[in-house]
């Protein structure tokens, strides 16, 4: 307990205010959080969000989640290609940089991101859009955006956060939404300070319990200024960044389950082949992992489990009209071996596929 309050007081002295941004601007700011050490995933942000119909975005920002002074290239070739808005570079300040040396867990590192995200967002909403996630329908973030301006609400997110946690259960949180394609209200975010925004633990008559970035804010917000969007046509991935930024912190053996550092890895061979360099490992190197023991990324156990899900959902996005058929075929040569080595069959797929397209 002691330990807890002393924790929150040192974030409340570091993050306890916003500063004023002024007359916020009507409508909503794309907030792309993108790791500078992973250049594949601007590039696939802007080829994804592009499409995004454009009415009531007022800007970009791209958000890296540590300070990169060669970072700006990157974005500045992005930034001619964006077909409406301005784009803009926010880069980590003097203290995030500072603070974010001593960050090492993932939740952290992403809160830091909002914190930065919206320090520096002029527009009366924003959502922040992960980098592994693919939408299928061009006016799903306008449809956000609509949804949470014209209900009044504070949220609007997707679907309920993962359900580890044991509050997750409690019906007085149910509002409770995650965090990935959040839109949300700006005067609610800086409602309290940044601190109270991020992970962290909080008592409640049941217990002590975890939150996620922004969720217990969420669980102290009225209910009915919370809601959930209707279901839409989207690929999300999950944790792909956090599971590579695990990877980067292992010694020894990594155990790459839910297939994560495979996806970065066929991502930079479609569409950053020349690019890098890259500190994820080989196709040629994760392809040992099937079956040798010695390999450092090894695939066994739960591996074999969770492949057909991982699979189905990478069928889901070669099939839309997101890639080029040449970064498709790239992709399907690199999986050829996983699918071999699981009997990933791809007619076993077909029906699930009718019934969702």
């Amino acid at each position: 307990m002691i330990l807890r309050r002393l924790g929150d007081t040192f974030w409340s002295l570091l993050y306890g205010r916003w500063p004023n941004t002024g007359v916020p601007i009507p409508g909503y700011t794309l907030l792309l959080t993108v790791p500078p050490d992973l250049p594949v995933f601007l590039r696939l942000a802007v080829d994804v969000c592009r499409r995004q119909d454009s009415t009531h975005l007022v800007e970009t920002l791209v958000v890296p989640d540590a300070f990169d002074r060669g970072f700006a290239r990157d974005v500045a070739a992005a930034a001619a290609d964006w077909p409406a808005g301005r784009v803009r570079l926010v880069q980590p300040g003097p203290l995030d940089r500072l603070v974010r040396l001593f960050l090492r867990q993932a939740s952290l590192i992403h809160w830091l991101q909002l914190v930065v995200a919206a320090r520096a967002t002029r527009s009366t909403h924003a959502v922040m859009h992960d980098v592994d996630l693919f939408m299928l329908e061009p006016g799903f973030l306008r449809s956000l955006f609509e949804t949470c301006r014209d209900g009044g609400y504070f949220c609007v997110g997707n679907e309920k956060p993962w359900e580890g946690p044991a509050w997750t259960k409690l019906p007085r949180f149910a509002h409770v939404v995650a965090l990935w394609e959040l839109m949300f209200d700006i005067s609610w975010m800086r409602a309290g300070p940044p601190a109270a925004m991020r992970p962290r633990n909080a008592s409640l008559a049941e217990g002590v319990f975890w939150f996620e970035t922004s969720l217990l804010a969420q669980a102290r917000t009225p209910p009915e200024r919370i809601t959930r969007h209707r279901a839409a046509r989207l690929v999300h991935f999950g944790w792909v960044i956090g599971g590579y930024r695990k990877f980067q912190q292992s010694r020894g053996r990594f155990k790459d389950h839910h297939f994560r550092l495979l996806l970065i890895r066929l991502l930079i061979a479609a569409f950053d082949p020349e690019g890098g360099p890259y500190l994820v490992p080989s196709l040629t190197e994760l392809q040992r992992g099937l079956h040798d023991r010695g390999a450092r990324v090894r695939y066994e156990g739960r591996a074999r489990r969770n492949y057909p899900a991982f699979r189905q959902e990478l069928e889901r996005l070669l099939r839309s009209d997101l890639f080029p058929a040449g970064s498709i075929e790239v992709i399907r040569s690199g999986l050829a071996a996983f699918d071999a080595a699981y009997a990933w069959q791809p007619a076993a797929f077909e029906d699930l596929y009718r019934t969702s397209a």
